[in-house]
């Protein structure tokens, strides 16, 4: 039953989206397109010959042409890995033969002229999306995969691959390497990095052409004047809506309603407010928008600086790192104020509440810890652990990490996720000598042999070991680099998907013991990178601490 109404879904979007892409080809609906450029990056499978869709934008255009023309966008094939290597074709054809493209998309098939080859069995074709071409002061995020529309916003249609089985048997890295080829060799910089659930699939790009729409505020802040500019061949007849909504604190503070015959020029709207501009321009009576964008105005400028007073004598310190006094010239900050000192209004108070709640609600991802609060710690880790699904592997960097650490944490994971550690001999030997009975004098070297042996007993007593997966690697002499910070790492399933880092602001042994902040990573995948590219200087025969299960016999 369910899979029927999934059907009739698919079904429907289908039809939806193929009057969708009749009407906004149509001269004057939103631009005049003469030709389509079509853009391929394909996968080519060295074995069996064969090219796979890896990503294809359709994107029409005013320029005409009388035939196809199509280029390679890469002198040659560039290498993945010993079985795959991938390319870019562009080809520029007129409207009919874009229309034929698309028919034959639906079926799965990429066919230009002569030229064949099959794109996805797993297509779902979506209806039209419009695109602002900024919103606010950000840029949606899917202009990355699209060519830029200097003139405003697009509509797109596309044909979604649900399975993305052409990057099923790529590694991460791999996969980086593809996102950086196609990045460096297609003229529209298409960023698939950033959009990488577009995978394997095929957009078709509508860049609005028939009407450039600016917007700017009015002195007395409670009006915005539009300024428009039509098409050459737009029709005189032709109206829009516009539908202005201002809000604060989720409150809608104003709103307009307005139907016009655009002219080129200006038109003066008063709201009653600024604050949050939510601005819709579509064609009257009719789904199709121009427009839309969210704005927040700068009213005025107050700024707060300094001018620095030199002194005539300098300050002169002896450093540890210099036998030779140092002089510094000081300079005392004198405020000087730029602008009007503005008093706060009541918007001011809106907003500090409105960003302090947000502040409050997204503080999840992060824990400021205090001085004897190490159970907290722990509890905040293993909650993490036990939260996330999905994963592929557990990764933990700390140059202090021993047995008892990556027990007390990584341990209260129970779903059989494979770890892998990274721990240092320099950090190790300090907590060796003060707390093993097997180095009674502190002046005995540690080696790694003796680092290996004390914490293979260790995983022995501490633990039955019972369904964990471990590899525990040293970084010590000539293997690897030293490091410093100390991080978890979930890395999932997905090789597209980010991996959850954690910055843990101190070592596994030491967490809740002083203040520090255990905080979630902004940039995660150069912490995977970073820890994969130790990982793979230290050496297993030379570094490896232990492997479980595969060292329980030899424990036992």
């Amino acid at each position: 039953m369910n899979e029927n109404k999934a059907q009739i879904e698919i079904e429907d979007k289908k039809r939806i989206a193929i009057s969708d892409f009749e009407r906004l080809l149509e001269k004057g609906s939103v631009g005049f397109y003469n030709s389509c450029e079509i853009t391929q990056v394909f996968l080519h499978d060295k074995p069996s010959k064969t090219a796979s869709n890896f990503y294809t934008l359709a994107c029409f255009s005013e320029r005409s042409v009388s035939s196809i023309e199509g280029r390679f966008l890469s002198k040659k094939l560039h290498s993945v890995n010993k079985t795959k290597s991938m390319g870019t074709i562009q080809f520029t054809v007129p409207i009919d033969e874009a229309e034929s493209f698309f028919n034959h998309a639906q079926d799965g098939e990429f066919q230009i002229g002569d030229k064949k080859s099959r794109l996805s069995d797993n297509f779902v074709l979506l209806p039209k999306q419009f695109v602002p071409h900024l919103w606010g002061s950000a840029e949606p995020v899917i202009n990355k995969i699209l060519k830029p529309n200097f003139y405003g916003s697009s509509y797109i249609i596309e044909f979604f691959d649900e399975e993305e089985s052409v990057v099923s048997d790529l590694g991460r890295v791999e996969i980086e390497k593809v996102f950086q080829f196609i990045k460096d060799c297609t003229d529209t910089s298409i960023d698939l990095s950033s959009v990488y659930d577009r995978v394997g699939g095929l957009i078709f790009q509508f860049p609005i052409t028939v009407l450039i729409c600016g917007c700017r505020l009015l002195e007395s802040a409670n009006s915005i004047q539009l300024n428009f500019q039509r098409h050459p061949e737009l029709k005189d007849g032709t109206t829009l809506s516009i539908v202005c909504k201002t809000s604060q604190d989720d409150v809608v503070t104003g709103f307009r309603v307005l139907v016009i015959n655009p002219k080129d020029g200006n038109i003066d709207i008063e709201i009653g407010d600024s604050d949050n501009l939510e601005l819709f321009v579509s064609l009257s009576n009719s789904d199709i928008l121009m427009h839309h964008t969210k704005l927040h105005f700068l009213r005025e400028i107050s700024i707060n600086n300094y001018m620095s007073l030199a002194h005539a004598e300098p300050r002169k310190i002896l450093t540890s790192d210099s036998n030779n006094p140092v002089e510094l010239s000081i300079a005392a900050p004198s405020p000087m104020q730029i602008g009007r000192r503005r008093e706060k209004e009541y918007r001011d108070h809106i907003r500090w509440r409105t960003q302090e709640n947000k502040i409050i609600t997204n503080s999840g991802d992060y824990l400021v810890l205090q001085p004897g609060e190490r159970k907290e710690a722990l509890t905040f880790i293993r909650r993490k652990l036990r939260s996330v699904s999905e994963m592929e592997e557990i990764c933990l960097w700390d140059p202090y990490l021993n047995t008892q650490d990556i027990i007390d944490t990584l341990y209260f994971e129970t779903t059989g996720v494979p770890f892998r550690c990274i721990t240092s001999l320099k950090g190790l030997k300090k907590l060796i000598q003060l707390e093993s009975a097997d180095v009674p004098d502190k002046r005995t070297p540690v080696t790694f042999e003796k680092i290996k042996q004390n914490q293979t007993n260790s995983v022995r007593c501490l633990s039955n070991n019972l369904g964990v997966q471990i590899e525990f690697r040293c970084q010590h002499s000539r293997y690897g680099y030293p490091f410093h910070d100390r991080f978890l790492i979930l890395v999932p399933h997905d090789e597209k998907a980010l991996p959850i880092v954690y910055s843990l602001g101190a070592s596994v042994n030491s967490l809740g013991k002083l203040h520090h902040l255990i905080q979630k990573v902004t940039n995660p995948r150069v912490i995977l990178r970073n820890f994969n590219s130790l990982w793979n200087n230290l050496s297993p025969k030379q570094c490896r601490v232990f492997l479980l299960p595969d060292d329980l016999r030899s424990l036992k």
